[in-house]
This record gives structure tokens, C-alpha cells and sequence, in this order.
């Protein structure tokens, strides 16, 4: 039944994010957020964020049964979507037990905060900014994605450290579980939006700042590999 569950919710993963591949790759959506492939952090656009994202609360904690593109979702909707997926985190860290499946659904998850972060489209490095950035409450939309991103993103590092220091692929991939380390250190030095007190936003950006860099080169590293990658699929 788990094993079945696991399935299910990687192939729904698998088939939003085909368009993170042709004709929807990783570069286009790393022009998408004003980045190259390098490792580097988007810079501030603006020194004020719009009101409608930085106190707005979304009204939508729904996701559609369907499967559409999030670039076709509403705000609401898309934030629904990323809300969700750390609920599942039992499912991916209890199966897939093979040692690529693991890198598979770490790739899809990595696809996820993606695709998320870049939907705004020509405005995605404005949003990136203030969503590093902004002082905004909790349950505001940025402050809902900043939770559900870090979940996801350190589920992803998880999967990634069930890898066995014995298993072959930790040769074949060790670009990317290189990558994955430094996420550790990361997530080592930050427990979480919200668990900061008073310096909250202070330690959320300076958290971001290192690890969105991180993630965005290895999301460049699994594309490159995804021919491979995704044949991991429960």
C-alpha cells in the first residue's frame, strides 16, 4: 500500500514536472529567475515589496484533483500544491528503498520548489528578492512558501543522505551528493521560518542566501542527468 502510495505521488510529481524538461528546461526556468547557472545569489530588485504578497493571506487551501501546470495555477492554488507536499515526507523517507529512486524523488522535489519560484515568469527575480527578503507574517503567502520550500527542499536533502556511502552511485552522482552536503550544513545552522524569534527574518534570509544557490545548481546538475535519473521512478 505504501510502496503504491510512493507511486502514485511520484508519478503525479513526474508528470507536472515534465515541463521542467523539453520544451521547458532548467535553464529556461533559470532565465525565468534572472540567474545563470552558476552559483550565485539574485539580488534585491526593489526596496519595497507589494502589499498583495506580503500580507496577503490565501483564501484556497484546496489543490485541484487534477494535475495541471503550475505556471497555469492560480496563486492560491499553486501554494496549495507546495503546502502538501511535505505532508507526504513519511511516505518518500519509509519507500523507495533503491538507492536511485531516492535521487529520483529528491530530482522531482527540487523540480517542485523550481517551478514554484519561478511562476511569476518575467517577474520571478522581483519575487525571489522578496521572498528572501521581505518581513512578511507566517501565514502570508510568502511566509506559507517559505515553510512548505523548506520542507521540501530538506526532504530532498534527507532522501539524498539515505544513500549509502557504499552504494555505486554515490561515485556516479557525487557532483550532486556534494551539493547535497552543503544543503546539510544549511540546514544545520537554521531550524526553520518561525523558530528564530526576533531575528527570524534576519536568519531566514542569510539561510536562503546560501542555499538557494545550492539548490539551483543541483537542479541544474539532475537535469543534465534526468535521462538517467528519472528511470528511478517507484
Amino acid at each position: 500500500m505504501l510502496r503504491s502510495t510512493t507511486g502514485r505521488v511520484a508519478s503525479a510529481l513526474h508528470r507536472s514536472s515534465r515541463q521542467f524538461q523539453r520544451p521547458f528546461s532548467i535553464s529556461k526556468t533559470l532565465l525565468a529567475l534572472g540567474a545563470g547557472t552558476g552559483r550565485r545569489t539574485l539580488r534585491p530588485q526593489a526596496s519595497s515589496f507589494p502589499r498583495s504578497l506580503t500580507s496577503r493571506t490565501p483564501y484556497s487551501t484546496t489543490a485541484p484533483d487534477a494535475t495541471p501546470s503550475p505556471k497555469d495555477l492560480s496563486d492560491e492554488e499553486a501554494l496549495a500544491r507546495i503546502d502538501q507536499v511535505p505532508s507526504m515526507g513519511d511516505v518518500f523517507r519509509q519507500v523507495p528503498k533503491k538507492d536511485l529512486s531516492r535521487i529520483t524523488s529528491a530530482y522531482l522535489l527540487i523540480c517542485e520548489v523550481m517551478l514554484y519560484l519561478a511562476r511569476p515568469g518575467e517577474n520571478a527575480p522581483a519575487y525571489l528578492s522578496m521572498f528572501t527578503n521581505a518581513a512578511v507574517p507566517p501565514d502570508s503567502e510568502i511566509g506559507r512558501a517559505r515553510k512548505a520550500l523548506f520542507d521540501i527542499t530538506k526532504l530532498a536533502t534527507e532522501l539524498l543522505s539515505a544513500v549509502p556511502d557504499s552504494a555505486a552511485l554515490k561515485n556516479e552522482y557525487a557532483p550532486v551528493f556534494g551539493l547535497s552536503g552543503a544543503l546539510d550544513a544549511c540546514f544545520l545552522a537554521y531550524e526553520g521560518p518561525g523558530k528564530h524569534g526576533d531575528e527570524d527574518l534576519q536568519e531566514w534570509t542569510k539561510f536562503w542566501s546560501r542555499a538557494q544557490p545550492i539548490v539551483l545548481e543541483m537542479a541544474v546538475m539532475l537535469d543534465g542527468m534526468s535521462d538517467k535519473v528519472m528511470k528511478g521512478i517507484p
